[in-house]
């Protein structure tokens, strides 16, 4: 082969993948559209999560009880959690602050 037929094959080569290029960046930008409007039809469902439970697993008047009792009793045991770990986090950058603070400590 000669020099004229290998840039012709090249010439031909970059212009098939400009050309794929350009239809891959058309296609991902003409999505788009149709992807936002699928996230906004996917959002959140509004109302507590406990509406959303006894709705769907159609709860009746006892076990919405227990549900409202299971609910406080997590939140209660989350709270106390997220205390304990402030508390700790505050200790560790006070701990930070000090000036020769050993590894041990």
């Amino acid at each position: 082969m000669n020099n004229l037929t290998k840039n012709k094959i090249l010439t031909r080569l970059v212009l098939l993948l400009l050309l794929a290029n350009a239809t891959f960046i058309a296609m991902f930008w003409l999505g788009k559209p149709q992807q936002l409007k699928q996230q906004i039809n996917n959002k959140k469902p509004k109302g507590k999560p406990q509406d959303f439970l006894t709705k769907e697993l159609n709860l009746d008047a006892p076990q919405q009880v227990h549900l409202e009792v299971f609910s406080k009793e997590h939140q209660e045991a989350v709270n106390s959690f997220r205390d304990r770990v402030k508390q700790a986090k505050e200790n560790f950058f006070n701990i930070l602050k000090q000036q020769n603070t050993t590894d041990s400590v």
